[in-house]
């Protein structure tokens, strides 16, 4: 057998082998670099995987020098440069190594540095980008334990933090996210808030990304703005609800709100829905009784059918579910929904997402059942009225709200009231829950 050389070519026998973290030469490690991190902060670690970036090169976890084994080192393939240099140092010790590896990270060009948003790209770089948002959240997430609650989460160009309940319930912790794709925890704070969060599960990092890209396509082509943060919070144990602030461009643009899925993007200013996946932007407001304004019949039909959705009215039928309100305009339904004995106002914006709001006591007021509302009606006593007026009436439209008392002009059966842009008797308009029926404010729909 020929002997063994070490560094300096000094003839040495060889080891036994020895239990090792970092296993076999050329083989990466299997050890988590942040396990005792984890564990300082009490909470447990999740399965890690190493980052990735664009070149598919495994990039380091861990700060400082990188570990060396086997020539290379541990988690991370060598920079292009530093590759060719290990080749032809050949037998040179691993001092000559670990000074090749800091050169490689100087030199190679594919290799992300502190000013270009850091080694894995999370933070730090303008603008936000769905994937970067997606990552961010992501890793946030796993750090979160499978008892906490999520209070609220911050994602923008230059940071990432979230903000969780701890799993007994008396006190919070905030994670960081840093440069380097690590996360940090401070915990062990009291807490008085009012509310309880929502389960770790229902924070979903591709809906936070697909948010950022409804966003960006909100803005449209060519679009001077770009997307800065994304933020959630829960209030009163309800789900999370995402705002997106925008730098730049148009003022109308620069704040959107989003449902805890992503489904419902929308500009905050005037309620214009982000368009669709494969849409192009910019985003427009809804308006009369077609595209997306939710007088639409089939807008309006799944509007309705989205107040269904709400937890306190899963188990109810639509002919349970009980309506003292319901304000209808392009951009917004807002609905007063009965509660047991209290009322619950719940807006729908024109994306079909759902936002409740507050609860108040309810007694004695007329209702309408959710069955009973003709989704078809608004638009159809809009048309009747531009007839009657030889105008475009679902244009000029305001508003229109539910009476479910139907007063004295109707023989006391449920209508609704028309608001009209303008001035005048031609302003404010009376109509059949069917719609068919229609009359200026105080005349007689019953002939």
């Amino acid at each position: 057998m020929s002997p063994k050389y070490d560094a300096f070519g000094r003839p040495v026998e060889p080891e036994a082998p020895r239990p090792s973290t970092l296993g076999r030469p050329g083989e990466r490690s299997t050890r988590d670099p942040r396990a005792a991190e984890h564990r300082s902060f009490g909470s447990p670690s999740a399965p890690w995987t190493p980052a990735t970036r664009k070149d598919d090169a495994v990039v380091p976890e861990v700060r400082g020098l990188p570990s060396v084994t086997g020539g290379r080192p541990v988690g991370a393939r060598a920079g292009k440069r530093v590759q060719g240099l290990t080749r032809l140092a050949g037998g040179v010790g691993a001092v000559v190594l670990v000074l090749l590896a800091i050169v490689g990270s100087l030199v190679d060009d594919d290799a992300p540095t502190a000013s270009s948003g850091g080694r894995v790209g999370i933070v730090g770089t303008t603008p936000l980008t769905a994937e970067r948002v997606a990552r961010a959240v992501g890793l946030l997430r796993v750090e979160m334990g499978s008892g906490e609650r999520v209070l609220s989460v911050s994602i923008t160009d230059s940071y990432a933090s979230a903000r969780v309940l701890t799993a007994d319930g008396d006190g919070t912790r905030s994670l960081s996210l840093g440069r380097d794709g690590a996360v940090t925890a401070v915990g062990g704070s009291s807490t008085s808030a009012t509310s309880r969060g929502v389960p770790v599960t229902d924070l979903d990092a591709p809906a936070a990304g697909a948010i950022a890209e409804a966003v960006v396509r909100g803005l449209g082509p060519g679009a001077t703005g770009a997307l800065r943060s994304l933020t959630a919070y829960s209030y009163q144990d309800e789900p999370l609800r995402w705002t997106a602030s925008v730098e730049g461009g148009p003022d109308v643009s620069r704040t959107w709100s989003a449902d805890q899925a992503g489904r419902s993007v929308v500009r905050t200013k005037d309620g214009a829905p982000a368009p669709p996946k494969g849409q192009p932007g910019p985003a427009t407001v809804p308006e009369g009784i077609s595209g997306t304004s939710l007088l639409a019949p089939d807008n309006l039909r799944q509007a309705l059918g989205a107040l269904g959705a709400l937890p306190a009215l899963q188990d109810e039928s639509p002919r349970e579910i009980l309506l003292s309100t319901l304000n209808l305009e392009p951009e917004r339904l807002l609905a007063g929904v009965k509660d047991g004995t209290d009322r619950r106002l719940v807006s729908v914006d024109a994306a079909f997402g759902l936002d409740p709001s507050a609860v108040s006591p309810s007694a004695g007021e007329d209702t309408v059942a959710l069955s009973d509302v003709d989704a078809a009606g608004p638009a159809r006593a809009l048309r009747t009225i531009g007839r009657r007026l030889s105008t475009d009436a679902a244009a000029q439209v305001q508003s229109v709200s539910l009476a479910p008392d139907g007063g004295a002009a109707d023989g006391g059966r449920p209508g609704w009231f028309v608001l009209l842009e303008g001035e005048g008797e031609d302003r404010v308009w009376r109509a059949s829950l069917d719609g068919r029926r229609v009359g200026r404010s105080g005349e007689d729909l019953t002939r």
